[in-house]
């Protein structure tokens, strides 16, 4: 093979697997994990989000909440930002992790942001750049809301539900709880995490960060109070509550404070625990509150109904991506959940509609008023607000079972299908979220239809459906990927071309690999 052959095989080589990566970068669809961090002002153009440090805006304070109940957290956390330059326009990214598997973590849902008490739209993005597949560690996607920071102080508050990061595997085995261990209850390594180093791009330090992590009645973990530096109990690989500068209000409330601090991972917040393995065995210890097993329901609607489970079980599995539906009109549907364990009920808790993107919720119908009936004959009748927040309801009584029967729903903007995320039961009232002084506004439903085109990463878009443009967070363009929530990924048109480019180059590679083979044999 003469010298200049040889260059061309390398370039088209180079460029065949430069095609081959492309689309590998473009077809890349993996689900988030959950939002984790502090909001990060972000900048786009054309589509590509990135990190951008701002010259003006600075971080003074930071209030983060979490109640963690059986399977799943519920988040507040409180921004205070001071804007010591003129009137400006912000893009605020809340990071999160993208993982391919599911023991990896879940995604987080019902995202919303507040400016000043003020709901702001929330849209999707996602950064699938070459540099992240290279990177052993998952692309980051963010929660895009924009705001307008006058001079001086403002408010970002969000709020979101998340589920734990777990890990299959005995984790302190050696120290089960002895309830658990007298029914051969083994137990997983489980953690909830809140990144604190993505506040590092505002202006100057952050004066002062508080984050507070509560257990309600119904959280069943074990062994979060140990050291690292124990390798006695925690062999290797374990994960342990870090940093060690927490204090423990009480035996349920765990709490960081920071002063004057510029943030970095190793100020990150890992709350880590022993969860059980509770699904399939009959028995629960009553002391962890009330279990529910699905005891039955009218109907199940997709569209993510657990095979082999029974109907009703997507609305007491612990996760609230998943979601219970009845078909249209939705009045008239009953779900029923047997209680095991403490059954002696004081609180009902209900994450209503369907939450598994941005807009879900809006476009399907929500139970408004629902009856609780207990086993004991107690009967109640409770109305839900029009909002994607775990809901409490004081509902007092003895049950074996309890049954909800679907009175009247709030219409949704494209079915009346309704649907209901998740419910949780309490022997007591759930802890409050008690750091911020300023109450959140009701969230409105959105006033416009749900777009039919991709939003851009330069204007606010109502909530809809549909994802941005993939986001980089290297600090410049990345391959970006549009993808609809509801369907299929669909490539855009300079994914078309990409690919266009890729099988040319294929073709170019295997035209010259085969004149190679006739010259060589005509030598």
């Amino acid at each position: 093979m003469d010298r200049a052959c040889g260059h061309s095989v390398a370039f088209l080589r180079s460029a065949l697997l430069a095609g081959l990566l492309l689309i590998g970068t473009l077809l890349v669809g993996p689900l988030p994990s959950p939002a984790l961090a502090d909001d990060t002002a972000v900048g786009g153009i054309g589509g590509d989000v990135y990190p951008l440090e701002s010259t003006d805006i600075r971080m003074e304070a930071e209030t983060v909440e979490a109640v963690l109940y059986r399977k799943f957290a519920e988040y507040r956390v409180d921004f205070t930002f001071v804007n010591e330059g003129e009137r400006q326009t912000v893009k605020l990214g809340f990071p999160f992790r993208i993982t391919q598997s599911g023991s990896n973590g879940n995604a987080s849902v019902a995202f919303r942001a507040w400016q000043d008490g003020k709901p702001l739209a929330v849209t999707l993005g996602r950064s699938v750049s070459q540099e992240d597949l290279m990177s052993s560690d998952p692309p980051l996607g963010y929660f895009l809301h924009e705001a307008t920071f006058p001079r001086g102080v403002t408010v970002i508050t969000v709020s979101y539900l998340a589920q734990p990061t777990v890990s299959a595997g005995n984790r302190f085995g050696e120290i089960t709880p002895p309830e658990f261990a007298a029914l051969n209850v083994g137990g997983w390594s489980a953690h909830y995490d809140y990144w604190l180093h993505t506040g590092a791009g505002w202006r100057g330090t952050i004066e002062k960060a508080v984050v507070c992590f509560r257990l309600a009645d119904s959280f069943d973990g074990w062994a979060l109070d140990i050291k690292a530096a124990n390798h006695e109990a925690i062999g290797w690989g374990s994960p342990t509550t870090s940093p060690e500068t927490y204090v423990k209000l009480d035996e349920r409330t765990y709490q960081w404070v920071f002063d004057e601090f510029e943030p970095e991972e190793t100020d990150d917040i890992v709350l880590a625990f022993t969860t059980p393995v509770v699904v399939s065995n009959p028995a629960f210890p009553p002391a962890y509150g009330a279990l529910a097993s699905a005891g039955g329901a009218s109907e199940r609607l997709g569209p993510n109904s657990e095979n082999g489970m029974p109907p009703g079980w997507e609305a007491i599995d612990g996760s609230p991506e998943t979601a219970w539906g009845i078909t249209a009109p939705g009045a008239g549907g009953w779900i029923r959940a047997e209680i095991r364990g403490n059954q002696n009920l004081r609180e009902v808790r209900i994450l209503p509609g369907r939450n598994d993107t941005p807009g879900s919720f809006y476009e399907y119908g929500r139970p408004k008023t629902v009856s609780v009936a207990l086993s004991d004959g107690t009967n109640t009748i409770i109305t839900l607000k029009d909002e994607p927040a775990l809901q409490k309801f004081a509902v007092s009584g003895a049950a074996e079972w309890v049954q909800f029967g679907v009175l009247d729903i709030y219409p949704g903007s494209k079915s009346n299908d309704t649907y209901v995320s998740e419910i949780d039961f309490g022997t007591k009232p759930a802890p409050a979220f008690e750091l911020s002084s300023t109450p959140l506004a009701e969230q409105a439903p959105p006033t416009a239809q749900p777009s039919t085109t991709l939003p851009t990463t330069t204007s606010l878009s109502p909530v809809t459906t549909q994802s941005p443009a993939a986001t980089s967070t290297t600090g410049g363009p990345a391959t970006t990927i549009a993808r609809t929530e509801t369907g299929s990924s669909r490539l855009v048109w300079p994914a078309y071309i990409a690919i266009a480019v890729a099988v040319i180059a294929l073709g170019a590679l295997i035209f010259l690999v085969v004149k190679l083979q006739a010259s060589r044999r005509r030598a």
